[in-house]
């Protein structure tokens, strides 16, 4: 596995937990990040998650050159 996926892949995984994160401080302690509202901060949360998981089966499986 190349190194550049791997650090794709949690690079990613990060922005996912921040923005999980960020959602649920929105709906328990009220912060609101740049206008968003916590829906839009689940759904990126799990766009991130499946970009992750993306790029770790990418390079994995994925043709190497």
């Amino acid at each position: 596995m190349k190194p550049i996926w791997k650090v794709l892949a949690w690079l990613f995984a990060a922005c996912g937990i921040l923005a999980y994160l960020s959602a649920w401080g929105n709906m328990w302690f009220g912060w609101n990040l740049w206008g968003t509202s916590a829906q839009y901060l689940f759904d990126d949360a799990m766009a991130t998650g499946l970009f992750a998981i993306f790029f770790l089966v990418w390079g994995k499986w994925g043709k190497e050159q």
